[in-house]
């Protein structure tokens, strides 16, 4: 008589890390020598995470990074968009039949955007802008957030406008619906910002005016119940801004607001690590630094994100038991003609249980590398499977 079967001992629970590098992929060259800024960036942590797991594509259908980022949690980015989200995050109300977007200070020149973060105005200076864009647009309830950021609420349907990291050098009209609302409310802040006093003191001062409100990221009221295919049953979301509070709230998962760079960002996620079974970090950073220095910043950029998110963050999952870690850019952003392309993003993953590199396995973690592995991720359903125990 043969011996019972022995149950058997589920190991430890595995923790799961998705980092998110906004802004970080480029066209894809037609041969490895073409460089972009992730190809050109010191990136010794994703190499090696290309060395030791999977390096390959994302499949995004994303109209902007926010999308992006939704879709690679397994949301919609119509439903999840940006504006109401943020509105969760401050605790504004959006009103049923109302829609909300973000409004952030841009500075325009004769080119068109030239600066998507308006010279980094701040208090007391935006207040004192934002009081008078309120009394030009009387329909429309702006509300402060913090930096560049504002968020408007007005009655009637969402309006799709490009983000303002797509709008570099383009003139307003090209990235927005001239049937809608929002080219007036554009054109009616512009006027009172372009005149008032704090701007002509920017300008004394060369710092970039904040002359202009760009409405984005439009969307209806999100109250929670939102579920993401990362879903854990301890998740924490790492980032920065309201926007990072207000999805946590609409996903029920915990929030780390950091008001801070990527070493504050990296310590808060390995904080969070230690105590949660997922945990979703986004930066920023490249997108910023293609908006501000091009090319150059946005290599330099990602090399930093390399140095102070990726391999701390892998340092600290391989001394656990068990470990899935991603990282993948939320949007592909053409670095010639500032243009969202809509084409695979690239993406890697490295497990614990990871079998040792296949020969040919790349050893750069680059967008010609990620377009030609073969390896095609379908989804957030499809990484939500490849994080999963």
């Amino acid at each position: 008589m043969s011996a019972p079967a022995t149950a058997k001992t589920p190991g430890p629970p595995r923790k799961r890390v998705l980092l998110v590098l906004a802004g970080a992929a480029d066209r894809v060259g037609t041969s490895p020598q073409d460089g972009t800024p992730l190809a050109d960036a010191e990136t010794p942590g994703l190499d090696q995470m290309a060395r030791l797991g999977r390096a390959g594509t994302f499949v995004l259908e994303a109209s902007t990074p926010w999308n992006g980022f939704m879709a690679l949690l397994g949301l919609d980015g119509d439903v999840a968009a940006l504006g109401p989200i943020e509105a969760l995050g401050a605790g504004v109300v959006v009103p049923p039949g109302s829609a909300a977007w973000r409004a952030d200070f841009v500075t325009m020149d004769d080119a068109g955007l030239s600066d998507p973060t308006a010279g980094k105005v701040n208090e007391p200076a935006a207040t004192a802008l934002l009081d008078v864009a309120r009394a030009a647009l009387p329909g429309v309830a702006l509300h402060r957030l913090e930096g560049h950021r504002n968020l408007a609420v007005a009655d009637g349907p969402p309006e799709f406008a490009s983000s303002p990291w797509e709008m570099i050098g383009r003139r307003a009209v090209s990235g927005l619906d001239a049937r809608g609302r929002i080219p007036a409310w554009f054109d009616a802040a512009r006027r009172v910002l372009e005149a008032h006093d704090v701007n002509h003191v920017r300008v004394d001062l060369l710092q970039n005016p904040a002359n202009a409100l760009w409405f984005h990221g439009g969307g209806v009221a999100v109250a929670g119940g939102l579920r993401s295919a990362l879903a854990g049953q301890d998740a924490v979301l790492v980032g920065r801004g309201r926007v990072t509070a207000g999805l946590a709230t609409a996903l029920g998962w915990r929030a780390c607001v950091v008001d801070g760079d990527d070493e504050a960002l990296a310590a808060e996620a390995l904080t969070a690590i230690a105590t949660a079974d997922l945990v979703v970090v986004r930066t920023e950073t490249p997108l910023w630094a293609a908006a501000a220095s091009g090319t150059a910043g946005r290599r330099d950029a990602i090399s930093v994100a390399d140095a102070r998110l990726v391999r701390p963050i892998l340092g600290a999952l391989e001394e656990c038991d068990a470990y899935a870690f991603a990282v993948a850019s939320d949007c592909v952003l053409a670095s010639d003609t500032r243009a969202l392309l809509q084409r695979p993003s690239p993406i890697v993953v490295v497990t614990s249980d990871n079998a040792p590199p296949h020969d040919g396995a790349p050893v750069r973690f680059s967008e010609y590398v990620c377009e030609r592995s073969g390896f095609h991720v379908q989804g957030g359903q499809g990484l939500a499977a490849l994080l999963a125990p």
